[in-house]
């Protein structure tokens, strides 16, 4: 990786200071889970304080060398582990939380991590009808498809992310976030591109059940069959 020039941002306090927070360019293969790892390296660290403003979009893409639509989804898997907010209006931003929301995530995902370990296939099932359920709570709004098409070039994990957020619901999101924030892609099933479209399609076409039993049956095969 080559580094990139470090970005500077007023200190969380208003002292007028200046930060300095230097980011690397990210690995092409998997640019969406290197942005994800090195903010939270950034903020759990403490690099990047509580009510931190994170640079714009522009210019955090440019940091970075991805695009805009990777970065905001970046942004979305962040945002649903509790470690920034993202607020809107003309001084919205994303700005860094003080982690509690993202310590009680992580706390579930070990948790989850040993169930997948024990109970494998209960592990599988329960994740399979989370995501599948958080179809249903999805409004299939012209903004809800669009941000999941945009997710669906960054992976299974970014699109099942995404899905989640749609739901407009904290719990779901967290849980989400919980269940996808491992190490566990070898494990875990995976959607391919057509099978994303897919559910995409049917929440448009207003056949929220139809999206349900489909995503559960997808998530719930096992692994090598994929």
């Amino acid at each position: 990786m080559s580094t990139v020039k470090a970005f500077q941002t007023p200190d969380a306090l208003g002292t007028g200071n200046v930060e300095t927070q230097t980011f690397v360019k990210v690995r092409r293969v998997r640019s969406f889970d290197d942005v994800v790892d090195q903010v939270r390296t950034a903020i759990t660290t403490g690099s990047i304080v509580a009510g931190e403003r994170l640079p714009s979009e522009r210019e955090f893409a440019e940091q970075f060398g991805v695009s805009r639509a990777t970065l905001r989804e970046a942004l979305r898997a962040l945002e649903a582990v509790g470690l920034i907010e993202i607020r809107l209006g003309s001084h919205g931003g994303a700005f860094a939380t003080d982690g509690a929301i993202h310590r009680q995530v992580e706390s579930l995902r070990q948790v989850l991590d040993v169930e997948l370990a024990v109970r494998s296939e209960q592990t599988q099932t329960f994740r399979a009808s989370l995501h599948a359920d958080n179809a249903t709570w999805v409004q299939g709004s012209v903004q809800d498809l669009a941000v999941l098409s945009g997710a669906m070039s960054e992976g299974s994990r970014a699109f099942l992310l995404t899905l989640a957020e749609c739901s407009n619901m904290p719990l779901r999101v967290a849980l989400a976030g919980a269940v996808e924030g491992g190490d566990d892609e070898q494990v875990h099933s995976l959607l391919t591109i057509v099978e994303m479209q897919r559910v995409i399609d049917l929440l448009e076409s207003g056949h929220h059940t139809k999206c349900r039993d489909l995503l559960f049956a997808m998530l719930s095969r096992p692994r090598d069959n994929q």
